[in-house]
């Protein structure tokens, strides 16, 4: 082959030539993109608990969570990280995995912990996301001040968040953390008795009005 390629230099340099002209359009056509679209195997468990120190947390939700999941067929590793008010669990799957139907049997652990009755009814229900690279944040704000956390994340879903989404190119702007108002309700029983009215119409009166 050496001694072919020294006898036939010309026949050498145009191969050589068509190779590289092959290799710059090549190049040239490869789509370029900042965020590629690959289906990574992973699922991660959001689940916001208002202002609950990380220590409880793990041990109400997060570790309950992590013990159900585990055992979950194809999932290859669990990964959890736990702070105030947050639990973040990140489920990685074994690669091949039919991500659809693990996203199902996902779903179906996560409700069996969280219905029952040793977990927290004032957290949220946990929110569960496929991992998209494409699709994740290009940027995390906080918000910090001086006023009651509920009044600040009312703000957050009522001016903030709206007001980011319509920022050309923000495609979506999501909320996490925080806690929802509450108002506290004392009911008179002489009153209720007084006026011939139960508990339950108290209940309805109050959830069917408008206390924004």
């Amino acid at each position: 082959m050496i001694r072919t390629a020294v006898q036939r230099p010309v026949a050498v340099l145009m191969i050589f030539t068509g190779l590289v002209l092959i290799g710059v359009l090549s190049f040239g056509r490869l789509p370029v993109d900042l965020l590629p679209s690959i289906n990574y195997p992973n699922l991660t468990v959001i689940t916001s608990y208002g202002e609950v120190p990380a220590d409880d947390l793990t041990r109400l939700i997060t570790q309950p969570l992590e013990e159900r999941i585990t055992g979950l067929a194809g999932v290859r590793q669990v990964i959890s990280r736990t702070r105030e008010g947050v639990s973040t669990i990140t489920v990685q799957y074994e690669w091949g995995t039919e991500m659809e139907f693990a996203n199902l049997h996902l779903r179906e652990a996560v409700d069996q912990v969280s219905t029952r009755d040793d977990f927290p009814e004032e957290a949220d229900r946990p929110l569960i996301l496929r991992w998209d690279p494409s699709a994740r944040p290009v940027a995390i704000l906080a918000l910090e001040g001086d006023a009651p956390l509920a009044e600040m994340t009312e703000f957050c879903i009522e001016v903030a968040k709206p007001a980011l989404e319509q920022i050309d190119g923000v495609s979506q702007a999501e909320v996490i953390g925080g806690a929802d108002r509450e108002i506290l309700v004392r009911p008179d029983f002489g009153k209720l008795r007084l006026y011939g009215l139960t508990m339950a119409d108290l209940q309805r009166a109050v959830s069917t009005s408008n206390v924004s």
